[in-house]
């Protein structure tokens, strides 16, 4: 694993680039807390870094802190490593930006990001953020999806409790695989991961296939 420190610039404390994001409201978010919604990044991710933010919850890729505002050197997201995949494990050690690592309540964390220049602009720093994390794949989802049993523990109850009308009186979603989801949206995410795992696993099984045939001919 690469560890790097980030390149950043001396001079952008220009004013330009103090005006242009001066608007940008600052936005705390816990790293223990999950995201269940894009209603939930809109209210806690800041504006130049919510689309890429989306395009990673999409894929169940964990975030846990990101800030792209008037302070500072660079715009940066907070990736939980340790609950990533294999694959994104390797895109995530492979970006040639901004990688750092550190250990954060006993999880690894990758902080990716970019060094503003002093003509950016948060639509320029959107972009920016986008293109570094457009490689990543989805994943299985990893946070905001709990077993009955978590479930029964987390409400004190029993586990043969836990049925549809329980899990919609707490304002989640029972899935089809028996587990339970924080919303609508987390459940089409995991659906959408499936879709893909299958896809991938049918190509993968092609490719074998191919090579076998050219293999005994």
């Amino acid at each position: 694993m690469r560890e790097q420190t980030p390149k950043v610039h001396n001079d952008i404390s220009t004013q330009s680039l103090q005006d242009s994001l001066a608007h940008i409201e600052r936005k705390l978010f816990s790293g223990g807390a999950v995201l269940t919604s894009k209603a939930d990044i809109e209210r806690y991710v800041e504006a130049p870094v919510v689309e890429a933010v989306t395009s990673m919850w999409e894929k169940n890729i964990p975030t846990t802190q990101s800030s792209a505002n008037q302070e500072g050197e660079t715009a940066w997201i907070d990736i939980d490593y340790t609950n990533l995949s294999d694959d994104n494990k390797k895109i995530a050690d492979g970006l040639g930006f901004m990688n750092e690592y550190s250990e954060e309540n006993g999880r690894r964390i990758v902080k990716i990001g970019i060094a503003k220049e002093k003509d950016d602009t948060p639509d320029s720093i959107s972009s920016k953020m986008l293109e570094i994390t457009k490689d990543f794949v989805p994943q299985k989802l990893i946070r905001g999806v709990y077993t009955k049993r978590e479930m029964a523990r987390m409400y004190v109850c029993d586990e043969k409790d836990i049925d549809s009308s329980f899990v919609e009186d707490v304002g989640m979603v029972l899935g089809e695989d028996d587990r339970v989801y924080a919303s609508d949206e987390l459940l089409n995410n995991q659906k959408n991961y499936e879709e893909y795992a299958k896809t991938i696993n049918q190509t993968n099984m092609g490719n074998l296939a191919s090579k076998n045939l050219i293999e005994r001919s």
